[in-house]
């Protein structure tokens, strides 16, 4: 964990720990799920540790001085996971600097990355948590496209008769939730790093062309109850090789409507036993993530294709969208059943999810609300 690490460095040196806090941290402590040691009660590192936990947990902090330090805590908290996360990508770590990413997204949003993103959306319990977990909708994008029909679909689908005010906030809420569309283009380069027309070669380089387009959110700014400011959402777009851990490229990316960006990635030295993963990662929103597979065999058999006069220029620019409808290479027809429920794929965000027309009346609608998500 994170945690104990992040806080035991020298930037919480100057935490206060005041006459009799030793006290309150050790009841503090109690009702945190990650114990510290008895004897550093009055240390400031384990103060942070405690403030951190009680932020992510929620738990109610005994005197006002607690509040302030956590917003200090916050902000130092901050800083530090991003020096993190750039020092594990450019060691090359990719599960961890995934794991910071989202440790970061926690930060930001006050919660456990186990929760349910749902407990931040005004008016959610855990009982309409369960049933849409029933209905397989843990993410917040799958959400999205509800929006239309807001109303109908917590009276018919979840049984749930909430207020209209209840109903205005969850609308307000989840509108603010950028929806991204992702598509690539993986094209080789010669000795001199220009991009080519040939296929792409195993232990070889590439250009990784990858647009970002935001169909959703009316605003990147933020507004998060739990955090102690404002905060414009940003992504970071991650180029990895899962098959040996292997962390190729990390692009931090703020995003109005549209972005382009050109990476320079080195590739497999296999490329029948190892894929590229591409993920877009957000900073701020929990469970909008999403991931991309690369077959590089199947970006030759595309390159091939419009070698032989089989596909157009136009296609082979388009390449995302056409190695999504060729069939897998040596597929098992498995992996449907394989994916993990928190990783999100492009197929898992809906066309029409930018459509905020709701059955919830417009003149219902506030536009300024403070609440999150």
């Amino acid at each position: 964990m994170f945690i104990p690490l992040l806080t035991s460095c020298k930037e919480f040196q100057g935490l206060p720990v005041r006459h009799n806090e030793d006290i309150l941290n050790e009841a503090l402590s109690l009702m945190c799920p990650i114990k510290v040691p008895k004897t550093d009660l009055d240390s400031p590192h384990t103060k942070a540790n405690l403030l951190l936990q009680a932020h992510f947990s929620r738990i109610p902090l005994p005197i006002t001085d607690y509040i302030t330090d956590t917003k200090s805590v916050l902000d130092q908290t901050v800083r530090v996971a991003q020096c993190m996360i750039d020092v594990a990508a450019h060691s090359g770590f990719l599960d961890t600097t995934l794991n910071l990413i989202s440790f970061q997204q926690m930060l930001i949003q006050g919660c456990w990355q186990n929760e349910s993103i749902f407990r931040n959306i005004p008016g959610f319990n855990d009982r309409i948590i369960r049933k849409l977990a029933n209905m397989g909708i843990y993410h917040l994008c799958q959400l999205l496209p509800k929006l239309p029909t807001l109303t109908t679909f917590f009276k018919k689908d979840l049984k749930e008769n909430l207020e209209v005010e209840e109903l205005k906030l969850i609308y307000t809420s989840l509108s603010r939730v950028p929806v991204v569309k992702m598509a690539y283009n993986l094209q080789a380069v010669n000795s001199n790093g220009d991009p080519t027309s040939g296929p792409v070669i195993e232990g070889g380089e590439a250009t990784l062309t990858v647009t970002l387009s935001n169909k959703g959110g009316k605003s990147s700014s933020v507004l998060i109850k739990s955090f102690p400011k404002p905060k414009e959402a940003g992504w970071f777009i991650v180029a990895g090789n899962p098959a040996t851990n292997e962390m190729l490229v990390l692009k931090r990316t703020p995003l109005k409507r549209f972005a382009k960006r050109e990476l320079n990635i080195p590739l497999p030295v296999d490329f029948k036993n190892e894929k590229l993963k591409l993920y877009l990662m957000s900073d701020t929103y929990i469970g909008i993530d999403q991931v991309i597979t690369i077959d590089c065999r199947k970006v030759n058999m595309l390159i091939e294709k419009f070698d032989k006069g089989e596909i157009s220029k136009n296609q082979i620019e388009n390449q995302f969208t056409m190695l999504q409808n060729m069939p897998d290479v040596e597929s098992s027809g498995d992996e449907a059943q394989d994916r993990d429920k928190n990783e999100l794929y492009d197929s898992d965000y809906s066309d029409d999810s930018n459509e905020y027309a709701s059955d919830v009346s417009d003149d219902l609608i506030e536009k300024n609300i403070d609440c999150w998500i």
